[in-house]
């Protein structure tokens, strides 16, 4: 095994803008009773973490990636200078169908589940958060960096110790990583919204837990099926279509 270093300088690169539109307006809402001056030091400080946790997975992924092949198929071939070839359409299509039926789902179980589960005050919480971050923000973010750390990071890492345990060929290692790692990084979500204001219940806390978890599972299924810059496309479209189906200016409560 060897660290693929083009890779990993490319994804470094490409989580640069979701990181510095993103952290900031996220220290800004998160500390916006304190003074300017705080909120300047911990924006650098939350983004050299941000860089520090990105270039690590990115590492992670591009050493592993050759025993777990979770790869990325359109970037390493362009980082080599190799052709590819862009000819089927089936997969484009077949993506578009997941991604549109996706966002239908998610948007109407989201709705269901906040309106019967979450509170009224929690539920202007998570508004404010969406208006605080904004479309571009949410979409470079969550849809580039996070992909980033959870899929070609985290997931890189789960599936090699699952090979490690069991046989390479056992399709079960695949499945209970992207759920493992699919929780792992849901919990990682909550203490976000609790520090924004969100106050803390077990049904809150059971229901975005759940919501997180079915994103990253459709999300590692696509990485797993179709490679990296499959999921952040279709992770960042996702996004967009369930901003527009939200539409966060309009909310009432």
């Amino acid at each position: 095994m060897y660290i693929n270093w083009p890779i990993v300088i490319l994804l470094v690169s490409l989580s640069l803008p979701g990181i510095i539109i993103y952290v900031p307006r996220l220290i800004k809402l998160l500390l916006r009773a304190n003074s300017d001056d705080l909120k300047k030091r911990m924006t650098k400080i939350a983004i050299v973490h941000s860089l520090v946790m990105v270039f690590m997975m990115s590492l992670a992924g591009s050493f592993l990636e050759q025993t777990t092949t979770l790869t990325a198929p359109i970037l390493n071939p362009l980082l080599q200078g190799q052709a590819i070839s862009l000819n089927d359409s089936s997969i484009f299509l077949s993506l578009a169908v997941i991604i549109g039926i996706s966002v239908l789902v998610y948007h109407y179980i989201y709705k269901k589940l906040t309106k019967c589960f979450v509170s009224e005050h929690n539920q202007k919480i998570l508004n404010q958060y969406q208006l605080a971050i904004q479309l571009d923000g949410i979409i470079l973010y969550q849809g580039v960096t996070d992909e980033i750390i959870a899929r070609w990071g985290l997931l890189n890492v789960l599936v090699f110790f699952g090979i490690l345990i069991s046989k390479p060929s056992n399709p079960m290692v695949i499945y209970l990583a992207i759920l493992i790692g699919s929780v792992i990084f849901s919990m990682s979500k909550i203490p976000v919204l609790i520090s924004a204001g969100c106050k803390v219940s077990r049904p809150f806390t059971y229901v975005m837990m759940f919501l997180y978890t079915l994103q990253s599972i459709l999300f590692g299924f696509i990485f797993w099926q179709y490679g990296l810059l499959a999921s952040m496309l279709s992770h960042m479209i996702f996004l967009a279509g369930l901003w527009f189906l939200n539409n966060p200016h309009k909310a009432s409560f």
